[in-house]
């Protein structure tokens, strides 16, 4: 792999993990949160600016559609919503000392020498 792929995948990635961190504060759950606090904050917050229960205010509108689309990109399996709902806390001990998973790049690395 040459600088510039190199280059291209790491923007990429920070581009991605800047987008679930948008999604996640506009859902109003932690980075750590799972499926199912995901799908219970997406419900409550569309409960509450569903456009039906707020008739003409572009405003809620607004912030219905933004809800809607951190949902849908948080639940698309493409950004690792599958993964996160089966991996649980004795996985992440089992993780090898070599890397440092505290950070993002540290786990894809052990995430890309296990599995490939």
């Amino acid at each position: 792999m040459d600088n510039k792929s190199e280059d291209d995948f790491q923007s990429r990635a920070l581009e991605l993990r800047r987008l679930d961190k948008l999604a996640r504060k506009i859902l109003g759950v932690s980075e750590t949160a799972d499926v199912t606090e995901i799908k219970k904050a997406w419900w409550l917050l569309a409960m509450k600016y569903h456009p039906d229960k707020n008739p003409g205010d572009k405003e809620t509108l607004r912030r219905f559609q933004n809800i809607k689309n951190a949902y849908d990109y948080l639940m698309n399996s493409e950004n690792g919503a599958d993964f996160r709902a089966d991996f649980d806390e004795k996985n992440m001990n089992s993780i090898s000392e070599p890397y440092d998973t505290t950070n993002n790049w540290g786990y894809f690395l052990w995430w890309r020498d296990k599995y490939f």
